[in-house]
């Protein structure tokens, strides 16, 4: 269920990336929100995720060698994982 009050909200998130050496969880079992009004910092080590999380909001996850294997992401109160391609880029904008 999705809270008006929130912006963002993302609720376990698994991002995995299929390599020659095995699986690459690189998102693994997120959840956060962003609140109107209020402002996210996601900081972390290098490889941490941080850009495959912002990739996977955005769904540009490259497919493959990743996907998203799980999760809700709500921008707006829409589920972006259940949006058509042609809506994504209305989400995007230029």
């Amino acid at each position: 269920m999705y809270i008006l009050d929130k912006v963002l909200e993302i609720k376990n998130l698994k991002v995995y990336f299929e390599t020659s050496d095995g699986v690459v969880k690189a998102v693994n079992d997120l959840n956060l929100s962003m609140e109107k009004g209020s402002t996210l910092g996601v900081v972390g080590e290098t490889g941490a995720g941080k850009t495959t999380l912002a990739k996977a909001i955005m769904r540009l996850i490259s497919c493959p060698p990743g996907s998203v294997k799980s999760g809700e992401i709500y921008y707006m109160g829409q589920n972006l994982l259940q949006l058509t391609e042609l809506e994504m880029r209305d989400v995007r904008g230029k």
